[in-house]
Parts: C-alpha cells; sequence; structure tokens
C-alpha cells in the first residue's frame, strides 16, 4: 500500500452530501479557540507592550484573529486607548490593527 491514495480513493464511491459533510468536519477541525489568559499574565503583556512601544523595539507579536493564532514580526508604531488597539508596523512597511484584547505574548526578535 505504498500509493494509498487516503479519503480520495472513496470519494466515487460518496454522496456529494457525505463529501460535504467531511469537508465541513475538516474545515470545523482547523479552527482555533481562543485561549484565555489570567490577569497577571494580562498585567505582564501590558508592560511588554509598553517597553516595546517606548523602545520602538522589533517584536514578534502572537494573537489571536479569524479563528487561528498569528505570529506576525513588526514595530508598534502606535497605541490607541479609545479603540483598544494597536499598530504594528511590518518589516514590508504594511501596517496591521491588532485588538488589545486578542493579544495572546509578545516576545523580542
Amino acid at each position: 500500500m505504498e500509493n494509498d491514495r487516503g479519503t480520495i480513493k472513496w470519494t466515487s464511491l460518496m454522496l456529494p452530501e457525505h463529501v460535504e459533510l467531511l469537508k465541513a468536519m475538516w474545515e470545523e477541525d482547523r479552527i482555533t479557540k481562543k485561549p484565555l489568559l489570567d490577569p497577571q499574565e494580562i498585567e505582564l503583556l501590558n508592560v511588554k507592550l509598553q517597553n516595546a512601544y517606548n523602545k520602538r523595539s522589533v517584536i514578534n507579536l502572537t494573537f489571536y484573529t479569524n479563528k487561528e493564532i498569528v505570529n506576525q514580526i513588526g514595530v508598534i508604531s502606535r497605541m490607541d486607548k479609545n479603540r483598544q488597539s494597536l499598530l504594528l508596523k511590518k518589516p514590508d512597511n504594511q501596517k496591521i490593527t491588532v485588538p488589545f484584547s486578542d493579544i495572546l505574548a509578545i516576545s523580542p526578535v
């Protein structure tokens, strides 16, 4: 069975409804739930964010968006307390907005 095609070989024997249900099931398995942080971790994140912003240092920011966990490298160019978000400038000069509530981790590069 070296050339096993996995579930592909069975798709011709399945009804289209079954194939759609399998695709939906695989998509559901890919979804990640947002981790919850305790108050001490949130306070530590706040300190790290403030230090990175003040020093304009390059960071690796881990955050939750679109039902997945994403890592982005960049420099915090603005922190907006009214909107509860920050603006991260990536090395390719693209800017992304990240809500404070979605940030999971921050580390120096």
